[in-house]
């Protein structure tokens, strides 16, 4: 079907799928594909949902997953983004990791420090401690 026509989208997010599945090798040009997916089709919410799904069977997905990312890892918007996808599928944890990084990228970066609280409180992570680092970035 790909190579008859290379639009068939549904076809290449199976594609993807299939492809990390076969091999750990393939994983990069998987993630590839769903994060293009994703930025191309951004009323496609199936993409999203593929790549939550296949992160949580990638041992080292999210360092593979910031590697593939490259300027979009500087930018806390893009940062924000994926965590909230991440978090909109029920994956607290990468999004919580994701959130962090954005933190430490832009320090003051109000929406993130939000999000960041949101996904400690969903975790039950209540200690001010967590906070700390950011706080003073932030004058809280």
């Amino acid at each position: 079907v790909l190579r008859e026509q290379r639009e068939h989208l549904e076809a290449l997010l199976e594609y993807a799928e299939l492809t990390y599945k076969m091999s750990p090798v393939h994983t990069r040009e998987a993630l590839t594909i769903v994060l293009t997916l994703m930025v191309n089709k951004k009323e496609w919410k199936q993409p999203r949902e593929r790549l939550v799904n296949m992160m949580r069977y990638i041992s080292n997905g999210l360092e593979i997953l910031e590697g593939e990312i490259h300027e979009a890892i500087k930018s806390v918007p893009a940062l924000v983004f994926l965590s909230n996808v991440f978090r909109d599928h029920g994956d607290a944890s990468n999004a919580t990791q994701l959130l962090e990084h954005a933190m430490k990228v832009e320090p003051g970066h109000c929406t993130a420090f939000l999000s960041l609280v949101h996904m400690f409180e969903v975790q039950d992570k209540h200690t001010a401690q967590l906070f700390s680092p950011w706080c003073t970035c932030l004058r809280c």
